[in-house]
């Protein structure tokens, strides 16, 4: 897409930070992963990543449970540079929106740059950050090295969120310590699904770590098994598992409805002005 800052390169450098980082950040995805583009404020856009304020306004949701996000033409926020004001304006690239005065009636929010800190850094997790492969201890507002196996994780603030494990260790238990994640059959909790291994999900109505399996366009699914393409269309419950059929799929340039959930266009494409099309094609102008 025109000015989209989702590069090869970006991609590179986002999937290596991403494999040094905690698994369960509770800073969110690394800095390198938040994609800002090119594009001024009040350009056509379809997505964040073409905007340089990392706001695309204007498009339209569909309401839950439909099969994909339309695109449809918006345009970038207004870009504020560092230490101007935002808020309906996006900040730059590497920059968040802060005020230091939370107490007061109206804050002023202005644009701060986020720095990643070295071992032994000070960090708040808004805007000073720690690189990949480090984490920002509760306890010290330092950032220290990823545990291993049995190391204490979760500490201060950031009990309830977990992090602080080498990949792909999980920050679970009591005391939370660094651990393996949990194996096909393990006792979970749905409010951590993804504290199972790799492969496996924690599904409400059974609590224990469960294999994932696929299912294509028209096939049965369920609550264990997921559709390639597209979300499951429940139409009944199987010993209390949310059972349905995926939906059709529609090739590259056939015509296409979003709000119907019985058919969606394929893998990476999108519904854009009645027609599956690839993101590649897509320029609102």
């Amino acid at each position: 897409m025109p000015g989209s800052g989702m590069t090869p390169a970006a991609l590179e450098a986002c999937a290596a930070a991403l494999e040094v980082s905690s698994c369960q950040s509770p800073t969110g995805p690394p800095l390198a992963c938040q994609f800002h583009g090119s594009l001024p404020g009040g350009a056509y856009c379809n997505e964040d990543i073409q905007c340089q304020s990392g706001s695309c306004q204007g498009t339209v949701l569909i309401p839950p449970g439909g099969p994909v996000d339309p695109y449809t033409c918006g345009t970038c926020a207004p870009v504020a540079t560092l230490g101007e004001v935002c808020g309906s304006a996006g900040c730059e690239s590497n920059a968040i929106c802060l005020t230091n005065d939370t107490t007061a009636p109206s804050p002023t929010y202005t644009c701060v740059a986020v720095t990643e800190g070295e071992l032994g850094a000070s960090c708040d997790r808004l805007a000073k950050v720690c690189k990949p492969g480090l984490y920002c201890d509760g306890n010290t507002s330092r950032c220290a090295a990823l545990g291993n196996i049995g190391a204490a994780c979760g500490e201060g603030p950031s009990a309830s969120w977990g992090g602080g494990c080498e990949p792909p260790l999980i920050c679970a238990g009591s005391p939370l310590t660094c651990r393996e994640p949990l194996p096909e059959g393990a006792p979970c909790s749905p409010n951590a699904p993804f504290d199972c291994a790799a492969g496996l999900f924690c599904f409400a109505t059974t609590s224990v770590c469960t294999a994932v399996t696929w299912a294509g366009p028209g096939a049965r699914c369920s609550e264990v098994q997921w559709c390639l393409v597209g979300t499951c269309i429940t139409t009944e419950y199987i010993a209390g598992i949310a059972s349905g059929t995926c939906p059709a799929l529609i090739p590259d340039g056939h015509p296409c409805d979003v709000p119907n959930p019985a058919a969606t266009c394929d893998v990476f494409a999108e519904c854009f002005q009645g027609t599956c099309q690839l993101p590649g094609g897509l320029a609102c102008n």
